[in-house]
């Protein structure tokens, strides 16, 4: 039997995440995490298959974070915390907000004509992040990295574990990031949520300059937030996909927790890294329907 490509994905990504590493806390062992020879025997499967998933992040290993110092050269691989992921976005989106440095921006379809350096960028999230939550400690170059990868574009010819010199920031990835800031720190009117005006104005006032007149659709909340009618207006209420559990029945538990009744193209942004087609989706709900 052949076995189809990506066939460890969801083992994969269970598996890094028996190792959450958190920058507020820095693990005090050397041996944190999986290298990827542990990680094909666990999951079963050659090490070039788990070579290539890590390398290129699709295949269950999208979120997997590169465990800062590793011994004698040797990578090792995780997760980032829940609390570290919202602490280190909301360093990038101050940042960009309050950086005097010419950053460069790009659309799904512009090109990498025109890039900036990617250290000083860097710098600036690593020093933010350290005053905004007080830590002693530097946040390092592999935190910094996986917290920028996703919003920015670049030339890549070998892992993504590598940090480029250029890059372009993608405004499409930077407003969903300035989305999930709103939610973390902003404070709506109603205990019930955000009225989309009231959100949407929030929001602009979260996104850096980054093209002219550019204003963010609600689409992009697809995966962060839910919507709802309560006393006949729209409110959104903070849902990330990124905050659930890895398990598929836990998932499907905490999101009908959440709210009783999902379609399917509502449900789908919660599943697509877990390598469900429509039909897996279906059945899943109806499963799990009470």
């Amino acid at each position: 039997m052949v076995l189809p490509q990506g066939h460890f994905a969801n083992k994969l990504r269970t598996v890094l995440s028996q190792w959450v590493y958190n920058p507020l806390e820095p693990p005090s062992t050397s041996l944190f995490g999986y290298t990827t020879r542990e990680l094909a025997h666990i999951c079963r499967s050659s090490l070039s298959e788990i070579e290539y998933a890590l390398s290129n992040r699709v295949y269950g290993a999208e979120d997997a974070l590169v465990i800062p110092a590793g011994v004698n050269g040797v990578t090792r691989y995780g997760m980032l915390s829940e609390e570290g992921r919202q602490t280190v976005s909301m360093a990038i989106v101050s940042t960009l907000l309050e950086s005097d440095l010419d950053l460069e921006w790009t659309s799904s379809d512009n090109n990498m004509e025109k890039t900036m350096e990617l250290s000083p960028l860097m710098r600036e999230v690593r020093s933010n992040w350290q005053r905004e939550e007080g830590a002693d400690n530097e946040l390092a170059d592999e935190v910094v990295w996986h917290g920028l990868r996703p919003i920015v574009s670049y030339n890549s010819v070998c892992s993504k574990d590598e940090i480029p010199k250029q890059a372009q920031l993608i405004v499409e990835e930077v407003a969903k990031l300035a989305a999930h800031n709103v939610f973390l720190r902003g404070t709506p009117r109603s205990a019930s949520g955000w009225e989309e005006d009231e959100f949407v104005e929030a929001w602009s006032i979260r996104l850096p300059t980054m093209a002219d007149k550019y204003q963010p659709s609600m689409e992009l909340l697809s995966g962060i937030a839910i919507s709802e009618m309560v006393e006949d207006k729209l409110q959104w209420r903070y849902f990330p996909a990124s905050g659930l559990p890895l398990n598929l029945s836990l998932r499907i538990k905490s999101m009908l927790a959440m709210r009783s009744t999902w379609t399917v193209e509502e449900a789908k942004p919660y599943y697509e890294k877990m390598a469900l087609n429509e039909s897996e989706i279906v059945a899943l709900l109806k499963s799990h329907k009470k």
